[in-house]
């Protein structure tokens, strides 16, 4: 079975592409199309949906690349277009580009932040960073207890470390 001679049979059978047709939307018409397909091409059933569907991706995205070597403004560059590209042009008006969207509107605007609220945004941030500063304290002080701990034998390093626990234990709970 060629690539063509697949294209060609496909072409002779709106119902396997055009989603105008009432048939289309029947399954059991789609089914008998695939089945009588590759009993013409003489392969399975299956070997020409695959093939069949990776020749339809193949187009579109080759489409979809010409539209954007056309609309980037980049100048004529040449290219090498795919060789089924003619042959498969039937599917042009059957298939649709999808359409993206976006919660951004269309324009360019610019915005004034009411005083408020960035008075609010500024006191927030400067809150947080002598939150930051607190905690950067008492970590260059915790830091600067290493290397006497280092200083010292296992045992006594987990004696100190017993003994800095029930200090702090005594200090929060208050005993």
């Amino acid at each position: 079975m060629s690539d063509e001679s697949l294209i060609t049979a496909v072409s002779e059978c709106p119902v396997l592409y055009d989603l105008t047709l009432k048939a289309y939307h029947d399954l059991t018409k789609r089914n008998q199309a695939w089945r009588d397909i590759p009993a013409m091409l003489g392969v399975t059933a299956e070997v020409s949906r695959k093939k069949w569907k990776y020749l339809r991706d193949k187009y579109l995205r080759e489409r979809k690349a010409e539209r954007d070597r056309k609309k980037s403004g980049a100048g004529a560059t040449s290219f090498k277009r795919w060789k089924y590209m003619a042959i498969m042009g039937f599917l042009e008006r059957h298939v649709k580009e999808r359409v993206t969207s976006s919660n951004m509107e269309q324009g360019d605007y610019s915005q004034e932040i009411a005083p408020e609220i960035l008075q609010s945004i500024l006191s927030s941030l400067q809150k947080e960073k002598e939150n930051t500063l607190a905690l950067d304290e008492d970590e260059h002080f915790m830091l600067s207890l290493v290397p006497s701990l280092r200083r010292l034998s296992n045992q006594k390093r987990a004696q100190a470390r017993m003994r800095m626990q029930q200090v702090l234990y005594d200090v929060e709970f208050g005993e």
